[in-house]
């Protein structure tokens, strides 16, 4: 078996969609907090910090991509905040999607196993019941999840109707907040090391860092580290 290194990243991805419903009328903009994580196989040990550092930011944009998508569909099944029902049409697409990956994972299973009793004509029986309880494992995985996705979707969002006061007449314009200015910053790396970059953008606990190679990619605050100046 060859040597590889993977290169693991967790998103946690925050959007904003329009919120309309189909039966009361009710419109609002939904917030919706998702989280992802994914991973890239790269052959090969000890990489050298430039190819390190961009398998990382890699598998950081892939992460908040796939958050990002996860957030869209949970957004189509958050209840109406008024009155309180679901899109019924987002709803049966679900369930439909569930029914369709646990079948296909059902047929996969089977052609598997018919495959490898083909090979192995001796046991026959013996594959096709692993298989079989392989099929029925992954079938009530993905129906489990999907549950959990329909259930959860509330709690992982929120409506942003509420529009704030209007400040008085006689209140001063405020000037608009200066942007950020470039920082040196050291980020933690899935090996454990620190690679130097550039701040160029802060927001809801995360900070954009730019890399020496041209590419960038958003971590939370948490995993940086501000470097010190010269």
């Amino acid at each position: 078996m060859g040597r590889y290194t993977r290169y693991s990243a967790t998103a946690t991805v925050t959007i904003n969609v329009p919120f309309s419903c189909v039966y009361c009328g009710f419109a609002s903009q939904l917030e919706v907090t998702e989280k992802a994580t994914t991973s890239r196989q790269v052959g090969g040990w000890g990489h050298s910090q430039d190819v390190a550092q961009r398998e990382w930011a890699l598998a950081h944009e892939t992460a908040h991509k796939r958050g990002t998508s996860i957030a869209k569909d949970t957004a189509k099944l958050v209840p109406c905040k008024q009155c309180g029902k679901r899109n019924e049409g987002a709803v049966r697409s679900h369930v439909i999607f569930i029914v369709v990956a646990s079948l296909v994972a059902l047929g996969i299973s089977g052609g598997l196993a018919y495959g490898v009793a083909a090979v192995d004509s001796t046991r026959p029986q013996v594959w096709m019941g692993i298989f079989s309880l392989l099929a029925f494992i992954v079938a009530i995985a993905i129906v489990f999840g999907g549950y959990t996705t329909y259930r959860d979707a509330p709690s992982k969002a929120r409506f942003l109707d509420a529009q704030p006061a209007p400040a008085p007449a006689y209140a001063p314009a405020l000037a608009p907040a200066p942007a950020p200015q470039p920082a040196q910053v050291l980020v933690r790396g899935p090996d454990g090391r620190q690679y130097p970059g550039v701040m160029v953008a802060r927001a809801q606990g995360h900070v954009q860092v730019a890399f020496a190679n041209g590419s960038t990619t958003w971590v939370p605050e948490t995993g940086v580290t501000w470097a010190p100046r010269a």
